[in-house]
């Protein structure tokens, strides 16, 4: 069993609030080289009382400008979360992963894919 290596929010960004690119970008930087060394992440959202999709955007969403879906969807899952704050990442995630995966099949193929239907697990409150 793999262990879980939790990310807390508000821990990282020093804030309840995230509605900061500035912020969300921390959170990013904290992702990646995890992802790249294989780890599973929770990203908790615990204490956190406001989230806008800037900062989603800059924390998750450029994710699919770096790693596969594959990688993205088994390896993140998220945590505590209201229900509004579910759907607006839900919807986050796919418009990311479509833009980010049409601007990398336009590069290397010249051509576009179907984007994946499956999105990572999200845990709420």
């Amino acid at each position: 069993m793999t262990d879980k290596i939790t990310i807390r929010v508000a821990d990282i960004i020093g804030n309840t609030l995230c509605i900061a690119s500035e912020d969300g970008q921390k959170i990013f930087d904290k992702l990646v080289p995890l992802i790249r060394n294989g780890k599973h992440i929770v990203i908790s959202f615990e204490r956190v009382s406001i989230i806008i999709s800037l900062f989603l955007n800059a924390a998750i969403g450029q994710l699919y400008g770096t790693f596969t879906e594959e990688q993205i969807r088994s390896q993140l899952e998220v945590s505590n979360l209201a229900e509004d704050d579910i759907e607006m990442l839900k919807r986050l995630w796919k418009t990311p992963r479509v833009i980010m995966q049409t601007r990398k099949d336009t590069i290397r193929h010249g051509k576009r894919r179907p984007a994946l239907k499956s999105l990572p697990r999200i845990q709420s409150c």
